[in-house]
């Protein structure tokens, strides 16, 4: 007996017996993420639903609302930073500050955030929970009582942040560069999670391509097509 067709038998045999298992695999996968899925659905809705806006009034009004402080770093054109900074401080959150920190020459933009918010010089009454670069000053707003600027050299991002978070007064911190833009409801929704009554230690949030956006009002962010080549 000729041992090609037994080897051909044994060939297609373990082909068949390993389709079998691939096929058992992926139903059985499937299967598993279907029931993970269906079993989900209940905290999807509740979720998708505590997103309503009149789902969120209540939160609102609650006064047990969360502080938080926004911290914003990074470095971006003059009138980019300025619209990020009003959108900030418009956001629908009653309970939170904006600390910015102006890593750069001690002339110039910070000129400018001077002029625009009215800020003026406080002394450094900063508790120093993370050592830092030198920090030249901290500045205030007359117009806009939850702004914080901190004027420093230009030290890194880390050291950015860190001397941010040193001059922040709330327990919660969101940290974001300042060529970022929020909607009007975000914070209301990052903080939801906290206030379910469950453990939470971070949140985050969808970031989306914002070529081309331009602030139209405080509260308002249009998004654009770039018109320039990426």
């Amino acid at each position: 007996m000729s041992a090609a067709p037994i080897l051909s038998a044994m060939a297609g045999g373990a082909l068949g017996i390993a389709g079998v298992v691939v096929v058992s695999f992926f139903l059985l996968f499937h299967t598993a993420m279907a029931t993970l899925l269906v079993s989900a659905l209940p905290e999807l809705w509740r979720q998708w639903d505590l997103t309503d806006d009149e789902a969120l009034a209540p939160i609102m009004r609650s006064e047990a609302l969360p502080t938080v402080s926004v911290v914003v770093t990074g470095r971006a054109g003059r009138l980019w930073t300025t619209a990020t900074l009003r959108t900030l401080l418009a956001l629908r959150y009653p309970r939170h500050e904006v600390v910015l920190v102006h890593d750069g020459e001690a002339s110039g933009f910070l000129r400018t955030l001077i002029e625009h918010f009215d800020l003026y010089q406080v002394p450094p009454a900063i508790l120093v929970s993370v050592p830092t670069g030198p920090v030249r000053g901290y500045y205030r707003s007359r117009r806009h009582g939850k702004l914080f600027v901190i004027d420093k050299p230009h030290t890194g991002h880390a050291d950015d942040l860190n001397a941010a978070l040193n001059a922040s007064r709330f327990p919660y911190v969101l940290t974001m560069d300042v060529s970022t833009h929020l909607e009007p409801q975000a914070l209301t929704r990052l903080m939801r999670p906290f206030l379910l009554g469950e453990p939470v230690a971070s949140v985050a949030g969808t970031t989306r391509v914002g070529h081309g956006a331009h602030a139209t009002a405080p509260q308002e962010v249009v998004a654009g097509v770039p018109m320039r080549l990426l």
